[in-house]
């Protein structure tokens, strides 16, 4: 947001906790609209939050629109509109979105019986986290969060990137692993989500990010400046507030 605008936001209710505790960062969020062309052109207001499937004469399936937080349901819609215009597969073919767990769900059940207590239990009672570090790997990684437990022990990487978070430096190590993340910026904002929280935060451990991932990607010094560099002119988007000292 503008600072014109931070102080519109300030002055309503919802603004008196930025005001009384300190804004940590701003967000400017942007949804992509689309209109469906079998509706008439209107204002945007009445243009479609939600995606919108389009099928054109010669068969071809489209899908545009939509958010992250439904990208299942996208999926599974589509899917669906493919099998109605191309029946060429079985008759029992059907969109399987729905039933599909995620990564880190145990979708066999032999990890711990999708009982996942029981892996926040083992991460503190066997690799010695904290309880908000344990919940904060269980609900975020599922079983893959003993995988993380491992590193952290393995590579000494089990100290939190910032003491008032959950976060430890071995999720750093893991999103370079298993999640393909290929810059500082990825795993601050796109895999951690911690510049949407505090972006002073961020610009503060950057130092400690930038060594795990040169180790894993091959970076050499000059590498590592210019993500740095890269990192902070990132971060200096998330808020009107200038950079801390740090930077």
């Amino acid at each position: 947001m503008q600072s014109k605008e931070s102080r519109v936001v300030i002055r309503t209710d919802f603004g008196f906790i930025a005001l009384h505790f300190g804004s940590y960062a701003t967000v400017a969020p942007c949804r992509p609209l689309v209109r469906d062309l079998s509706q008439e052109a209107g204002s945007t207001a009445k243009m479609s939050r939600s995606h919108v499937i389009l099928t054109s004469e010669s068969g071809l399936v489209t899908i545009a629109g939509g958010k992250w937080t439904t990208y299942r349901r996208m999926a599974e819609d589509t899917v669906t509109a493919v099998l109605r215009e191309h029946p060429d597969p079985p008759e029992e073919a059907r969109s399987r979105s729905s039933e599909i767990q995620l990564i880190g769900a145990d979708r066999a059940r032999v990890v711990v019986g999708q009982d996942f207590d029981q892996i926040t239990i083992t991460l503190r009672e066997t690799h010695g986290f904290d309880k908000d570090t344990a919940l904060h790997l269980t609900r975020n990684y599922g079983t893959r969060a003993l995988q993380i437990a491992i590193i952290a022990e393995r590579e000494n990487l089990r100290e939190r990137l910032w003491p008032k978070y959950p976060y430890i430096a071995a999720e750093v190590a893991f999103a370079v692993d298993a999640e393909y993340a290929m810059t500082a910026e990825d795993v601050l904002a796109r895999r951690l989500r911690l510049a949407f929280q505090d972006r002073d935060a961020c610009v503060s451990l950057i130092d400690r990010v930038l060594p795990i991932m040169a180790k894993r990607l091959g970076w050499n010094r000059a590498r590592q400046r210019e993500e740095r560099e890269n990192c902070i002119a990132f971060l200096q988007t998330m808020s009107t507030l200038p950079l801390p000292n740090s930077a």
